[in-house]
């Protein structure tokens, strides 16, 4: 057998160990799980975030315009701003 040595945050550790507890598992079957859906699906089982909202909202309306062969995008200042926090 293996042994993993992580470090994460101490209250998120505090918080997801009470989850697996009010479940009826232990944080090592919750890894042994991840470990054995990644295997078996070969990916993870959740996204990991590598844009901002905002890039997503403006890579999502330039696809829309893509997709539609659209010459404008139906975007408002106040949207984009909105979307931008400006």
């Amino acid at each position: 057998m293996a042994n993993l040595n992580i470090r994460i945050d101490d209250k998120m550790k505090d918080e997801v160990h009470a989850y697996f507890s009010s479940i009826g598992i232990t944080p090592t079957e919750a890894v042994r799980g991840l470990y054995e859906y990644v295997m078996a699906a070969k990916k993870m089982p959740f996204k990991r975030k590598y844009m901002s909202d905002e890039d997503e909202y403006l890579l999502r309306k330039v696809k829309e315009a893509l997709e539609n062969d659209d010459e404008f995008v139906d975007v408002k200042p106040a949207d984009l701003r909105a979307a931008l926090h400006l």
